[in-house]
């Protein structure tokens, strides 16, 4: 079995979720969470968690956060062996929830994100043309242009944010899938995309640069390829967490492609991903399996 090596972010979330309505300027009584967060490395965890062998590039810094980084990786088997560790405060993440789950506001510190470096990458360029794919966050935007130009492998782009996707638009190119959200293809190519026809209308901006495209919202996705639009619904339950929602969707299209799936049918794995995250506290579910995920996706097809 191939592997699949991610490129991104890696930091420490802290999850803040009130118990009654939120009351600004005050404090509230909360459940808070402190886990191993990231775009990136949630990615990275969850196609372990899916049983795929993966190889995060990352960055890790040189505090007590950086151990939970590490203790995650052994509990999950996630190969961390090759990220970049620098003498500076691991990148930090924080949400405040509001009382339905749903998140009010984030915050992030990820300068340590930006000491990787070209030079770094260069030295893992057999390690990622040896995978059966290459994932990047937008995280690392400034690496970027390097990693669409010599890897050689299909590479699965996360847009993260629609500041990190802007950064990110001029280098696009060679994208044998990109995901965006709502708000991330309308920063994109300034497309409001609510139909089946808008949704072409954001992909033809992309396509000279994007072989696949995916546009998640609450409803479900669209998947946009040079055969045509179509649309995936979501899968309807309880929420919890909307916190890493996108990144385990992402996880489940790219798992559907090491499985050799279409990319209609890859949609349907990132559905059942989400659908799976969404009910629990943490931005990756520890209920995920691949006997699960195969069974909710082969359920919508």
């Amino acid at each position: 079995m191939g592997y699949v090596c991610v490129i991104g972010g890696t930091n420490v979330d802290i999850i803040c979720t009130p118990n009654e309505q939120l009351n600004l300027r005050d404090s509230n009584p909360s459940k808070i969470t402190i886990t191993a967060g990231g775009v990136g490395r949630n990615i990275a965890e969850n196609l372990a968690r899916l049983s795929q062998q993966v190889k995060l590039i990352s960055v890790i810094g040189n505090d007590v956060n950086a151990q939970i980084i590490r203790d995650n990786a052994i509990l999950v088997g996630m190969d961390i062996s090759h990220c970049m560790q620098v003498d500076m405060p691991t990148s930090m993440y924080v949400a405040i929830n509001d009382s339905n789950n749903d998140m009010l506001v984030g915050a992030n510190s990820m300068q340590s994100a930006q000491m990787l470096s070209q030079e770094f990458l260069s030295g893992k360029l057999e390690l990622l043309n040896g995978a059966s794919c290459v994932v990047v966050d937008t995280n690392m935007y400034h690496v970027l242009p390097y990693v669409l130009s010599v890897v050689t492998v299909p590479v699965f782009v996360e847009a993260v944010s629609s500041a990190k996707i802007l950064l990110a638009k001029p280098h696009l190119k060679n994208v044998f899938a990109l995901k965006v959200n709502h708000d991330e293809a309308l920063a994109l190519t300034g497309v409001d995309v609510d139909n089946i026809l808008t949704a072409q209308l954001c992909y033809n901006n992309v396509c000279d640069k994007v072989e696949n495209l995916y546009i998640t919202n609450s409803q479900g996705v669209y998947v946009c390829t040079r055969n045509g639009v179509s649309f995936v619904k979501g899968i309807k339950t309880e929420v919890v967490n909307t916190t890493g929602a996108g990144d385990s969707f992402f996880a489940g299209v790219v798992l559907g492609y090491m499985l050799g799936k279409d990319v209609t049918q890859c949609a349907c794995y990132g559905q059942a991903c989400s659908m799976i995250t969404v009910k629990s506290p943490s931005a990756v579910s520890q209920q995920l399996s691949l006997q699960t995920i195969i069974k909710l996706a082969e359920e919508q097809l």
